[in-house]
């Protein structure tokens, strides 16, 4: 896991689809 970025476009995509 790369815990590198901040928020990268993947996470922010798992963030949606878990809110959703």
């Amino acid at each position: 896991v790369d815990d590198t970025t901040p928020l990268s476009e993947e996470t922010m995509m798992r963030i949606g689809g878990y809110m959703v």
